[in-house]
């Protein structure tokens, strides 16, 4: 049996590491469907204790029932249709709503992101991004980590107003320039008063196939989705050969999620 003084060190521990987190996911439609309850499963098993937003459209009932019995706090929203400009702008006010709503640390991340550690170390700054290195769009959204989060509320705020103006008014510029709307928003946030910190992709939102120790988070992003969502066979050759590691996790996660449904 642990001792007094164990309990009371074990709770300082958890103090100081493992701060409540809250993250908030949003997804739209059937498209992402086979992400949701890989990417909850992931944040759950991880983090513990954690608090889970989702806000969801499109999806069907008996998935949304699923994820709520793993935790997930499941808000249904009216979206601003199905084309791309729509879908950003419903993510990004979402994301806003989610953070003003949240009085923990707070992960705004996308649904097709996948925990393979826990990332409460990485709570360095009051708002920390990823970057990739020696990249044409060095900075890289999908996830976007919050200090107490309804601090920030009107940084979100300011981002998402930004983002939204860009798509309106820039839209091609800022795809050409950063990749995305949202990214060129973030981008010139940088130089705002905020207390603004990065992590490396390879450490928090891996795109491509660097599976490593250092990996925390990895994104299955388009690429992926031939594989994944169409049942594509994985490539023995070429270049997504190379990331045989990230399909291995991916496929461990959903057995892992076959043999609890079979519990």
């Amino acid at each position: 049996m642990p001792t007094a003084t164990t309990e009371i060190l074990i709770k300082c521990v958890r103090v100081k590491y493992l701060r409540d987190i809250t993250f908030v996911t949003t997804i739209f439609g059937d498209r992402y469907s086979p992400f949701l309850l890989p990417h909850v499963y992931t944040v759950r098993k991880q983090h513990p204790g954690s608090r889970h937003v989702l806000y969801w459209n499109g999806v069907s009932g008996e998935l949304i029932d699923q994820a709520s019995a793993m935790g997930v706090e499941a808000i249904q929203k009216e979206t601003h249709g199905d084309s791309k400009h729509g879908l950003l702008n419903d993510r990004m006010r979402l994301w806003e709503e989610g953070v003003a709503g949240s009085d923990s640390d707070t992960v705004v991340v996308d649904v097709d992101i996948l925990f393979v550690k826990p990332i409460y170390h990485f709570f360095k700054n009051e708002i920390t991004y990823t970057f990739r290195e020696n990249h044409q769009y060095p900075l890289n959204f999908g996830i976007l980590l919050l200090r107490d989060g309804s601090k920030h509320a009107d940084f979100m705020h300011k981002l998402t107003k930004r983002t939204q103006y860009l798509f309106d008014n820039q839209y091609g510029r800022a795809r050409q320039k950063y990749g995305s709307c949202d990214q060129q928003a973030l981008v010139e946030m940088l130089d705002s008063d905020f207390d603004i910190g990065s992590v490396s992709c390879l450490d928090l939102n891996e795109v491509n196939c660097n599976f490593t120790e250092r990996t925390h988070a990895f994104h299955y992003k388009t690429g992926w989705h031939p594989v994944l969502l169409d049942g594509e066979p994985f490539p023995l050759e070429g270049p997504r050969s190379t990331c045989r590691k990230a399909y291995e996790f991916w496929l461990s996660v959903n057995e892992e999620l076959r043999k609890r449904a079979n519990n």
